[in-house]
């Protein structure tokens, strides 16, 4: 593509045309890049749960079809629109689906890891409004969170992009911009999990698995996976998981997976909820001690409550969550991007597939059958 600065790329992308649909590997035309944006090149992107949350479940009315999934990405810049300074094509980089310009009064403080450039309508266009994808009948196309690592070629707004080391593996670090920096981080940023703790992780996808993989670093003594399929069970041992539970197979007498705590352990220090099930998430609550603290990292459907009983939020157990592990975009992926070439992160364990972009709905279908930990898609360089 040497020579397309400036000018309209034709290049493949995967896109959906509505929920409950497979999607279509088709042709598509890319714009470039307007002021402080710049268009990529992507090289790697991973399938996460929340893109199937998309095509399976009622968060579809979040968007606006056609849509191209796809924010767990890694690329290379092509080209820059007029004004960039930040990147220069050939830079090497992971998109952020939480934009983090580093300016507003969002960004300015530290109670808040989100940023005034980032708002639901922002979610499907540009900050202009606009969008640079179409179809070849000159059609316009959308993206899912910013990000549309799903395509060939995307175009990001400089907010919502950092520059990584040219040196690294852009078919793993791009598990870095979303699975990892979302388990990893509520362990040790959100839920601040301490040595000789107690752990239980509810979910064993790639992001429970990161979870796992913070607490045994932050010395919990104990840390239970919870998840009703078995052959996840060897892997978050791997991973670093004492033991594991499967909620539809408890010993004779115990009703629930809460109650299994409850009786067996004393109640646990900190749980995490890492589905999206509201079930899950009252008995990741409900499971605690006394003091315990329960994170929501999973994405449930739109509408949904979760019952839970007020008068342990009185007793001192506490129930939060957070997306991006409650980092600063920027700050948390340069942190474990960090740790990644000190060979201090693992992220080999994570992958369990890699499929071209045409074979993108078996990757769908092998989370969907929880065959997969991570499904990386990737793209011809």
């Amino acid at each position: 593509m040497e020579g397309n600065a400036g000018k309209r790329i034709k290049c493949k992308a995967a896109v959906a045309y509505g929920p409950g649909q497979p999607m279509s590997v088709e042709d598509i035309y890319v714009d470039p890049p307007k002021a402080g944006e710049i268009r990529v090149k992507i090289v790697g992107s991973g399938i996460c749960r929340s893109d199937l949350h998309i095509l399976d479940t009622n968060i579809a009315n979040d968007f606006t079809f056609p849509l191209i999934m796809g924010h767990e990405g890694s690329g290379v810049v092509e080209s820059v629109g007029t004004g960039v300074t930040a990147f220069s094509p050939g830079d090497h980089i992971i998109p952020l689906w939480i934009p983090n310009c580093q300016k507003c009064d969002l960004c300015m403080n530290r109670k808040t890891n989100f940023c005034q450039t980032g708002t639901q309508e922002t979610m499907n266009v540009m900050p202009d409004g606009t969008t640079r994808f179409w179809t070849l009948d000159g059609k316009p196309i959308y993206k899912s969170i910013g990000c549309a690592a799903f395509s060939e070629y995307t175009v990001m707004p400089i907010e919502s992009v950092i520059a990584i080391d040219k040196s690294v593996d852009l078919e793993k670090v791009c598990l870095i911009g979303c699975c990892v920096v979302t388990g990893y981080g509520n362990v040790v940023n959100v839920a601040k999990v301490d040595r000789d703790s107690q752990v239980a992780v509810f979910g064993l996808g790639a992001i429970g698995l990161a979870a796992i993989m913070a607490a045994k670093e932050c010395g919990a003594r104990r840390i239970i996976g919870v998840d009703i399929n078995e052959d996840k069970f060897p892997i978050a041992a791997k991973f670093g998981a004492t033991e594991c539970v499967n909620p539809q197979k408890l010993p004779d007498g115990v009703a629930t997976v809460e109650q299994l705590f409850q009786s067996s352990y004393g109640g646990l220090d900190y749980t995490f909820e890492c589905v999206g099930n509201v079930r899950a998430i009252k008995s990741a609550f409900e499971s605690l001690n006394r003091w315990g603290v329960c994170v929501v990292v999973g994405l449930p459907p739109r509408g949904t409550d979760v019952p839970i009983n007020p008068w342990l939020l009185l007793t001192g157990q506490k129930l939060t969550g957070s997306f991006y592990g409650g980092y600063k975009p920027r700050e948390g992926i340069k942190y474990l991007m960090d740790k990644y070439m000190s060979g201090q992160l693992d992220l080999d364990l994570f992958v369990t597939n890699k499929l071209k972009l045409q074979d993108i709905n078996r990757g769908f279908d092998l989370m969907r059958k929880g065959e997969t930990i991570r499904t990386v898609i990737v793209f011809d360089k």
